[in-house]
């Protein structure tokens, strides 16, 4: 179930993304992605001021919630690795329940090798899982993470770049030790199910883990002029499914209980020394420097969006996740945020959404949207397609013009709405062209597909894990 699931995650989420960054540039004087956009400013320009506001505070939440997943599993693994070589050197300052009080975690005693047929031992190796699923505690380990990677978030995605290079190469190298090791641990082929019992709670975490397309925008606003878009997405998702696909199967493969955070496996007495190393540089390289590109992002869309200023943005997109998520420290309370948040905010924001504004930028989906009354189509337009035709010279639309739809503008500048193309007529050509020369007539059609399909299965996803 794991690597069919995620292979059709990982086809979906790249066409979201080449077509999403194909949409960006057709935004006029922006073929070369020369204008600052971000993935609010997408559906303003397309859509209007309060489409652009509702994706503002849903693309917050969303990379909300995957820093606060990133923080927890940062932390996590800190304290594992802590407790895993120093017994009794985990403590967390337990604040509930009452009485406040310093508590220690020992690998040694709740997560040895002996107690691994055991469910509930197992469980045991998430630092602190003794304490209840419903504790509040501030740990060594988060602590840790907060001094290491906090100050990150306050830089640029370019001051970042460095850290980033260095995070990829290590991510390949400690991957390949992972595989090693559990190859060298003995692999038993009848441990692996094809469907799991809480299969369902897959599908939220897959999704979570190829949730990228809100990042598309700022990336594109950084990247050199000569790096191709379509085999810089494609090699990422193509080479992160493997790896994926890789590390679980083989992971499960040679243990028979897994816990909940990989990574605490990784850092256990159940391993080796050299794959306990990497377990700890694994936290520190890919999943901490992962967290401050989040906040900058989210700072990137705060202070473009004007939602507020740039002291006001490090706020929210730095102090409230650190802030915050030592409150979901406990495994039980990360999974279920992967789960839901996996497919209600990032099933929306990095699938559907995506989609849908690249649908209006072909002018396709005005259609259905003048059926529901939400799309503003402009007075004595024959189409009401929001689409600009290739090669149209347009003036770039600034903060506080007149919104587009209004009397005193036409939503292409000097393009009148009758010079618009209507639905069917062929996709004006960028540079990213995301679809090879055969498929490219079927360009609506695809798009539309996709979107149809995700606006069924992730409703009934989200149906089925409310009712597991």
């Amino acid at each position: 179930m794991c690597a069919p699931c995620g292979a059709q995650v990982c086809v979906i989420s790249t066409l979201s993304a080449t077509t999403l960054a194909d949409t960006v540039a057709r935004i006029p004087q922006n073929g070369d992605f020369r204008r600052r956009v971000e993935f609010s400013d997408i559906f303003e320009h397309y859509i209007g001021h309060r489409m652009a506001t509702l994706t503002q505070a849903v693309v917050f939440l969303n990379l909300l919630s995957q820093n606060l997943a990133a923080i927890v599993a940062c932390a996590q693994m800190f304290d594992s690795f802590a407790g895993a070589f120093w017994p009794g050197a985990t403590v967390a300052l337990r604040l509930s329940p009452a009485p406040v009080a310093w508590v220690r975690w020992d690998a040694a005693s709740q997560c040895h090798p002996s107690a691994g047929n055991s469910e509930g031992k197992s469980a045991l190796c998430v630092p602190f899982a003794s304490e209840g699923q419903d504790a509040l505690l501030i740990s060594a380990g988060y602590v840790a993470c907060c001094s290491l990677f906090a100050p990150l978030g306050l830089l640029t995605l370019e001051e970042n770049m460095y850290q980033q290079n260095f995070s990829f190469v290590a991510l390949l190298l400690l991957v390949t030790q992972f595989i090693f090791a559990f190859c060298s641990t003995g692999l038993r082929a009848g441990s692996l199910p094809w469907i799991g019992v809480h299969w369902i709670d897959t599908v939220g975490v897959v999704i979570f883990n190829f949730a990228f397309c809100v990042t598309v925008p700022s990336w594109l606003n950084e990247k050199a002029p000569g790096v191709s878009v379509n085999r810089v997405f494609w090699t990422s998702t193509v080479l992160s499914t493997l790896l994926y696909t890789s590390v679980g199967v083989l992971g499960a493969l040679a243990f028979a209980n897994v816990p909940e955070n990989m990574l605490s496996l990784m850092v256990s007495e159940q391993v080796g020394l050299p794959t306990r190393l990497c377990g700890i540089l694994f936290g520190v390289l890919i999943i901490g420097f992962g967290v401050p590109i989040f906040c900058v992002i989210m700072r990137y869309n705060l202070v473009n969006g004007g939602l507020c200023s740039e002291p006001w943005a490090h706020v929210w997109s730095s102090v409230l996740p650190w802030g915050t998520a030592w409150t979901l420290y406990q495994g039980s309370v990360t999974r279920k945020l992967l789960d839901y948040s996996g497919l209600v905010l990032n099933g929306f924001t990095d699938f559907v959404a995506p989609g849908v504004v690249t649908l209006i930028s072909l002018g396709a989906a005005q259609r259905i949207a003048r059926c529901c009354r939400w799309y503003p189509t402009p007075s004595g337009s024959a189409t009401g397609a929001n689409y600009i035709p290739a090669g149209a010279t347009v003036a770039p639309r600034r903060r506080g013009d007149p919104a587009k739809g209004s009397s005193s503008t036409t939503p292409h500048g000097d393009l009148s709405p009758t010079e618009l193309r209507p639905v069917g007529s062929r996709v004006g050509s960028t540079l990213i062209q995301p679809f090879p020369a055969a498929l490219r007539p079927l360009y609506v059609e695809i798009v539309a597909g996709m979107v149809a399909f995700l606006l069924v299965v992730l409703p009934v996803a989200i149906w089925l894990q409310a009712n597991d």
